[in-house]
């Protein structure tokens, strides 16, 4: 009888921490949603970023230097104006608009800079995502800046990449462009 008295107190008090374990440390499960979106949409025709914004800067020693961005739906080109080609350029254009006079324009390299700075369609860059900054658009106006930090990205892998790098908080785009229509 007392081995069996035994075996009875063991299994109850062995039932007893089991269930302690299941019940007393348990807690309500919290779950919590948070829902972040970005919404980057294509340009529209019918969009102020549309066109040939351009400032000429004067002669200070070295000559008068034009700087010159074109924006359509679909490509984008920096350029120096005189038609002697273009320095960087991108297709499949999408912007990411902050307010109605300032965002993020998204573009896919087409042409980049080589590490011997030079211009090309094949640089190591192209088929990469970039971003340039616009803030202060008006219809005839526009400061324009591209993504550089210099110790950041020259480009991304993906527009998801891009979005989440080139940011004006990570330190990107110090300097804009002031750039008439």
């Amino acid at each position: 009888m007392k081995s069996t008295f035994k075996r009875v107190l063991l299994a109850i008090a062995a039932a007893a921490v089991i269930g302690f374990g299941f019940t007393g440390c348990q807690q309500e499960a919290e779950t919590e949603y948070v829902d972040n979106y970005i919404l980057v949409l294509p340009i529209e025709s019918t969009d102020s970023l549309i066109g040939s914004w351009s400032v000429t800067y004067p002669d200070t020693g070295y000559g008068a230097y034009k700087e010159q961005y074109n924006i359509s739906t679909t490509t984008f080109d920096n350029n120096n104006g005189d038609g002697s080609g273009s320095y960087y350029a991108g297709n499949e254009l999408c912007v990411l608009k902050l307010s109605e006079t300032e965002g993020y324009i998204y573009v896919k390299y087409t042409r980049s800079m080589n590490a011997d700075w030079s211009y090309s369609e094949t640089a190591p860059d192209v088929g990469k995502w970039y971003a340039i900054h616009y803030e202060d658009l008006t219809a005839s106006t526009i400061k324009i800046a591209g993504a550089y930090k210099a110790t950041g990205k020259t480009s991304a892998e993906t527009l998801a990449e891009a979005i989440q790098e080139f940011t004006v908080a990570n330190g990107y785009f110090d300097t804009h462009s002031s750039l008439t229509k």
